[in-house]
């Protein structure tokens, strides 16, 4: 199972990164082709509301109903009853999606003046339009959502994320086309058609799978899938949450924070996609198989928490090493100043805890949801709302955008921790237990290479200031390659699983082996 477990992490890594690629290159175009200015802030609130249901459908939400339900042995015997059930579940989650977005339709005024307060009159109707406009990605999120979840549980993970590059793709089109003649309704027309062609590439991998649904709601059925979408809804929304609170407060500073705000977030999307969910996703799939089976359960949650060590505290380290020159290269053309990216990568730095509890909050999450400790998260995810409030508050006047960064940090990290420790008590531990050379070797590799990517930003600076300062790409460049290298050195001398199996498929492509024996 390690073993499996580690080809398709790296698989999912592999293909992760032209998703992120593709992100980083259309995120690049929209700051430089409309700044930190007005239209986009109004944009990037507008995207935030019907943004609050859509990455929870798109990366978990309904996997988590899904994958066990069509994973499960006895579900799989019979298949007329599993397929009865998902269907039930897809159809109601269909409409609820419907009532969700006419509510969004009706309600957008009111929505848009209790989320930004600060703004001016113009400037709320703008994002009112908006609003409307981007409700509908609710609705084809939602049909690309339990697409997703049927092919994740025939173990079909690569071609839903190389649609992402193609939604990228076309959106960074749209605006480059568009933008001149149609403003911000070029980025805000072309997310939502990107979004329908996202969803229709779905369509051909799901094609060779043979899928029995049938439209309609079974209520002897439906409760027991409900209630877990819902529940894992809402803990799993609780840094969504804090972002919509993030934007309430950085709506009444400066013009153009929440700008900032939203494109210092966007640093997460490489632990996002290259590696939450190249470990999360396909630890579901073990975890739901180890239901009831509380060795095997440890054993996943053991894999996962090395795999997620040993990828997301390394790429964390360098996204925080070269913040500055990175927000350069990717935000700072047209309309995009040098003063705005000092701000993101100010806002970044305070963000770089919650980055890593949130990389670990994907296994956390799935290990109560196999454990049917539903009501723990819940309980303390409500407080850890109601703590980043309270710290926003408080941090908000003396630190402006910082404030507001550190406040969530504090409280995902303090809230997770406690999550952890109660998760560590329900399983007797997490599965390191007479391992203590594999966990030695795994913390020294974190702290090593972490510490290293420090110290290589340092000598950089001293030995070649001629060459990097004032040259955001060359200092990115060399940075992010010698970090790989030292990465993958490290990797191999302290034995890291995920590492080894990477430089394997490396020396695989260079001796021109084929796919099949790699």
């Amino acid at each position: 199972m390690e073993k499996l477990f580690t080809r398709t992490t790296v698989l999912m890594i592999l293909v992760g990164g032209g998703n992120l690629l593709a992100g980083l290159v259309f995120l690049g175009v929209v700051a430089a082709t409309y700044g930190a200015g007005r239209s986009l802030e109004a944009f990037y609130l507008a995207d935030a509301v019907p943004g609050f249901l859509n990455d929870r459908l798109l990366f978990g939400a309904v996997n988590i109903v899904l994958v066990p339900l069509l994973c499960s042995e006895r579900l799989r015997a019979n298949r007329q009853e599993s397929w009865h059930i998902a269907s039930t579940f897809i159809s109601l989650l269909t409409v609820l999606s419907a009532v969700y977005v006419a509510v969004i339709l009706l309600a957008a005024p009111v929505i848009v003046r209790a989320i930004a307060p600060g703004f001016d009159p113009e400037q709320a109707a703008l994002t009112v339009k908006l609003l409307r406009l981007l409700s509908f990605t609710t609705l084809i999120f939602t049909v690309v959502s339990w697409m997703r979840g049927i092919l994740h549980a025939h173990n079909v993970f690569v071609a839903p994320y190389l649609a992402g590059v193609v939604y990228f793709g076309l959106s960074a089109l749209f605006v480059l086309v568009g933008s001149p003649w149609l403003g911000i309704w070029a980025l805000g027309a072309g997310t939502l058609l990107a979004a329908v062609i996202f969803g229709a590439i779905h369509l051909v991998p799901l094609r060779r799978i043979r899928v029995d649904y049938r439209f309609g709601i079974d209520r002897s059925v439906v409760r027991g899938p409900l209630m877990l979408f819902f529940s894992y809804m809402l803990v799993s929304m609780a840094t969504h949450i804090n972002y919509l609170v993030d934007r309430y407060f950085a709506s009444q500073l400066a013009p153009g924070s929440i700008v900032i705000l939203s494109l210092a977030q966007k640093f997460e999307i490489p632990v996002t996609f290259i590696v939450t969910f190249a470990i999360a996703i396909p630890a579901l799939t073990i975890f739901s198989n180890a239901v009831g089976n509380e060795e095997q359960l440890r054993d996943g949650v053991r894999n996962s928490l090395g795999a997620m060590s040993a990828l997301a505290i390394p790429l964390i380290s360098l996204l925080l090493v070269v913040r500055l020159p990175l927000a350069r290269v990717w935000f700072e053309h047209g309309e995009f100043t040098l003063q705005d990216s000092l701000r993101v990568a100010s806002v970044v730095l305070c963000f770089g805890p919650s980055f890593l509890v949130n990389a670990y909050g994907a296994i956390l999450i799935n290990g109560y949801f196999s454990l049917r400790a539903v009501r723990i998260c819940l309980a303390v995810m409500a407080g850890e709302v109601a703590l980043n409030i309270w710290l926003t508050a408080l941090l908000v006047r003396p630190l402006g955008l910082e404030g507001i960064a550190l406040a969530t940090s504090l409280a995902t990290l303090l809230t997770n921790l406690l999550l952890w420790a109660v998760l560590r008590s329900k399983l007797k531990g997490l599965g390191f237990q007479g391992k203590r050379a594999e966990l030695g070797r795994l913390l020294s590799y974190c702290l090593v290479t972490a510490s290293s990517f420090f110290g290589l930003r340092c000598l950089a600076g001293a030995l070649l200031p001629g060459l990097l300062d004032g040259r955001p790409l060359p200092e990115v460049l060399f940075l992010a390659v010698s970090a790989f290298l030292l990465f993958l050195v490290l990797g191999v001398l302290f034995r890291i699983p995920e590492v080894r199996e990477l430089v394997r498929l490396f020396q695989g492509l260079l001796r021109g082996e084929p796919a099949s024996n790699r």
